[in-house]
């Protein structure tokens, strides 16, 4: 994999800066914060964008339709009572905009797909991450395009807690190695130990430091 140089010194800023420099001095630490740090893999960033964009991933859309439709028909009588849930029609959807229009949105208190998605995406909270956030997608990523792929490299530029490694392939979730037979430990294995056996050592000599 390779690091986005885009991200100009947020690797450094992300890992070094971010382990206890952010912190109000004047008020008691926990013996442990609840985060360190954390690892966000094949994120899409923008919900909206990503499934309400014609064209977009359509074989995808329309493949994860199909195996939800597929789950729900197995526990239908679960929700056939809900109000506003309307199993019938999810099971007779097409795209996902659909489904969650008969089932997530009514379940879950939103008022239509749009505005579900726009809540589920992560895009306007990155920039209230105060913990150093390891993001990784493939760029050959199919459910991906190159304006989802443009919003990491430019969050890192915002944020100094985030770092983003774009590596050429990898697909979606998928960072396996080997040739005919992949290995039992995939890239993504390898990079996410590494980056937090790092994260731990930085916080065991900030603590460290905080004891003398």
């Amino acid at each position: 994999g390779e690091d986005s140089e885009k991200g100009g010194d947020s690797k450094e800023a992300g890992l070094n800066g971010c382990v206890g420099d952010e912190q109000d001095q004047n008020v008691p630490r926990p013996p442990l914060p609840l985060f360190l740090a954390g690892i966000s893999v094949c994120n899409g960033y923008d919900g909206r964008y990503a499934i309400l964009t014609p064209d977009h991933a359509k074989a995808y859309n329309r493949l994860i339709t199909l195996k939800l439709k597929q789950i729900l028909s197995k526990h239908k009588g679960t929700f056939e009572s809900h109000p506003g849930v309307s199993v019938e029609r999810a099971l007779s959807s097409t795209c996902l905009q659909d489904f969650d229009r008969h089932l997530s949105c009514p379940l879950l208190g939103y008022s239509s797909p749009e505005e579900y998605y726009v809540e589920s995406s992560c895009l306007p909270k990155m920039k209230n991450v105060r913990q150093p956030l390891l993001l990784v997608n493939a760029t050959d990523d199919p459910l991906l395009n190159e304006t989802l792929l443009s919003i990491p490299q430019a969050l890192v530029k915002e944020n100094k807690h985030l770092m983003w490694v774009g590596n050429e392939c990898g697909g979606h979730l998928g960072f396996s190695e080997g040739n005919l037979f992949a290995r039992r430990w995939s890239w993504l294995d390898r990079m996410a130990s590494s980056y937090i056996a790092i994260i731990l050592s930085l916080y065991a000599d900030t603590r460290a430091r905080e004891a003398h």
